[in-house]
């Protein structure tokens, strides 16, 4: 079974709390205990669980879905990096902060190898392989958040694009960036 830090379940349980009645609607009832239990930033849970919690908050919002899910990414990724990453800002290789923020998926999650790679001038791709729980969700969510974290590490413009998927039977997830 696929598990992640505490860490990543924090932020949407928060949100499900200040939406404790709508959240109770849209939570399978075997999460409610997430409702009302503290979430333990360095303890393992299943994957399954954040990404059923991750599905009932953007069942919350209105809107294009697709866009709440990239939403989430761009908002960790934030928070990311003025919180738990802000060390590995201020580097003078703009490059070396997204090397390093996406090297460290691994602290995160118990499955999935995450790599960067630059593929060319301004342009790169980064990689998910034998992740655990795939899903078009945490997909959406990572192109916010690579999208972010290109901007904390002081890219101009920077646009990502999601190539393949292993949802969609692809052998891996890819995405494909680039900035000016």
């Amino acid at each position: 079974m696929a598990r992640a830090k505490g860490t990543t379940l924090t932020g949407f349980v928060k949100f499900l709390r200040v939406r404790r009645e709508q959240a109770l609607k849209v939570l399978p009832p075997v999460l409610h205990h997430y409702l009302n239990e503290p979430i333990l930033d360095s303890q393992w849970y299943p994957e399954e669980d954040l990404l059923e919690i991750i599905r009932a908050s953007a069942a919350l919002l209105t809107g294009d879905r697709t866009q709440i899910l990239e939403r989430f990414g761009q908002i960790a990724a934030k928070d990311h990096l003025e919180g738990i990453y802000s060390h590995l800002k201020g580097n003078p290789d703009v490059l070396a902060l997204p090397r390093r923020v996406f090297a460290l998926f691994a602290s995160q999650h118990d499955t999935g190898k995450m790599k960067m790679r630059i593929t060319g001038d301004k342009e790169g791709v980064l990689t998910l392989e034998e992740f655990g729980c795939p899903s078009a969700e945490v997909c959406d969510i990572l192109t916010g958040y690579l999208r972010e974290v290109l901007i904390g590490a002081g890219l101009k413009n920077p646009t990502v694009h999601k190539k393949t998927c292993i949802v969609m039977e692809d052998s891996i997830c890819t995405w494909s960036f680039t900035w000016e």
